[in-house]
């Protein structure tokens, strides 16, 4: 039985989609709220898409009401299920992505989940345009299951003693992501993180963080898994 759970976080980690989640999220924007709907000035990596969502309102002097998730959500999807399909923008995994969830499903000792802002359909979306198998992923904590970033491990956590129908704790978790808000919201809640510089914040950005360790991809999946069972 595994006794330890690995979560990705997705954009910047587990692959990239070369503009397409943003484009996608600013044309719904448009269509739902108006032309003037904008991310510019914004901070996206790393952050929840309801609260992102919620921000860009904001900034249109628009009250933040919770059926404007609701609306925005299908038409969210739409235009990025357009982009992918269009083939104007693709999403691809981020080097040693697929070797490393084959090893980690070939081994007992892992449970595997995602750990991310994104919304359930739109995550799972960008996940199938880069390739990757839904199917290594049993344990989800997605953007709107939580106010804030640090609350989606608690709701990890959950499912993982629930899958497994067994006690477990934090400190048998690892998370893998590639900003500062990954380290802090895995550290504030007793985890193990392994930072990744394929994404929004560099090296030496996630050197300064609590990070346990802090790689420039997950190329070197040995070594990665090397780490895990140590974690």
């Amino acid at each position: 039985m595994s006794e330890i759970l690995i979560l990705f976080d997705i954009d910047g980690t587990l692959l990239r989609t070369n503009g397409a989640g943003v484009s996608g999220f600013v044309e719904a924007g448009q269509r739902v709220f108006g032309i003037d709907f904008s991310l510019e000035g914004l901070l996206v990596g790393g952050q929840l898409d309801p609260l992102i969502l919620q921000r860009a309102l904001d900034k249109l002097g628009i009250e933040h009401n919770d059926a404007h998730l609701d609306i925005f959500r299908p038409h969210y999807h739409e235009c990025l299920k357009r982009h992918f399909d269009s083939g104007d923008r693709s999403a691809v995994a981020m080097p040693g992505v697929h070797d490393l969830l084959n090893q980690l499903a070939d081994h007992e000792a892992f449970d595997v989940g995602v750990l991310t802002g994104n919304l359930r359909e739109t995550g799972e979306l960008k996940l199938t345009a880069a390739g990757i198998d839904h199917a290594h992923f049993h344990i989800h904590a997605w953007g709107d299951e939580g106010e804030a970033r640090h609350e989606l491990p608690p709701v990890a956590m959950s499912r993982w003693q629930a899958h497994r129908s067994a006690d477990r704790v934090f400190e048998q978790t690892v998370i893998i992501g590639d900003t500062v808000h990954d380290v802090s919201c895995g550290k504030a809640n007793g985890c193990r993180v392994l930072a990744v510089c394929t994404g929004v914040d560099d090296r030496e950005t996630l050197e300064q963080t609590e990070a346990d360790l802090v790689v420039d991809d997950l190329s070197d999946t040995d070594g990665i898994m090397s780490w895990l069972m140590r974690a």
